[in-house]
């Protein structure tokens, strides 16, 4: 058995082939060889990948951080009541920044957070200029509430006057009355505000401003709007709605007294079914007639 094992063996040693180092050489070379002929290609292709949109984002980036995007000009519009230099200043953007560092949504609330600025559009213009759209703010009414405050169109309170403002100007506008600023934020209390706008704009589109110059606009959630005249304060009381309708009556009424060289305490135009129906209480009616106001 030992012998049988021994043969076994030998012939096993006798089978195997003695290789050379020149050989195992050779054959590391040949793997290696195959070994670049496939990968290589593809190794440099996907460098090729790697180093072409590295280029150009470098490229890219070198050129926008360049000179030719400085900011050269810096145009502002829309301004009446405010500078170009406070609405630069408000803005936080100079000359010679680059273009693509101005934070667009950033400045626009930056800008509108000045009180005459209702609403600020930025927009660039490539490569170097940096164009502001200004709307500012028109006072409708002025709210005596903590200080003379200013009204916009849409019955929000923009601004509290102060003495760098036109104060003659502001304070020729009518008084708002029967309001709080925080009425105006509730939904009731910009209801009552847009009635009393739709008068008062109903009242300068008749042109009764030749007539009498306008003191206050008072609201009323029951009585609705009244309007009181600036000399000798009498009162005119429009109601709610159909307002050109109710103008065109005050027309009529205030024409004759202008006619009869007379004067009125009250004037009540705020029928609701009957428009045509005018109440005038005439200055002194009561010494002339003690019975009743005159009807017109």
């Amino acid at each position: 058995m030992a012998n049988w094992r021994s043969g076994k063996m030998a012939r096993k040693r006798q089978n195997r082939r003695r290789v050379k180092p020149e050989d195992r050489v050779k054959a590391i070379r040949e793997v290696g060889t195959h070994g670049l002929r496939v990968w290589g290609p593809r190794v440099a292709l996907a460098a090729v990948g790697l180093a072409i949109p590295y280029a150009i984002y470098v490229g890219y980036f070198h050129v926008i951080s360049g000179p030719t995007f400085l900011l050269k000009t810096i145009e502002v519009s829309g301004v009446e009541r405010l500078s170009e230099e406070d609405v630069l200043e408000a803005s936080g953007v100079s000359a010679n920044m680059n273009i693509f560092d101005v934070e667009i949504l950033k400045v626009e609330e930056s800008v509108e957070a000045m009180p005459w600025v209702k609403d600020a559009l930025v927009e660039r213009e490539l490569p170097d200029t940096l164009r502001v759209r200004i709307d500012e703010w028109s006072p409708e009414m002025v709210l005596v509430d903590s200080g003379y405050q200013l009204v916009g169109d849409n019955g929000k309170v923009f601004k509290t006057i102060d003495p760098q403002d036109n104060v003659d100007e502001l304070l020729a506008l009518p008084i708002l009355t029967g309001l709080t600023s925080s009425d105006l934020e509730k939904e009731s209390g910009r209801e009552l505000f847009q009635e009393a706008k739709v008068a008062l704009q109903a009242f300068r589109a008749e042109g009764l401003e030749e007539f009498v110059a306008l003191s206050e606009v008072h609201v009323d959630p029951i009585l609705g709007v009244s309007l009181v005249a600036m000399d000798g304060g009498c009162e005119i009381r429009l109601g709610t709605g159909k307002m050109p309708e109710r103008m065109k009556r005050l027309r009529v009424v205030l024409s004759r007294l202008q006619d009869e060289g007379e004067t009125a305490e009250y004037i009540l135009l705020d029928h609701e079914s009957e428009l045509g129906r005018v109440i005038v209480g005439r200055t002194g009616w009561a010494s002339k007639d003690a019975s009743q106001p005159n009807r017109q």
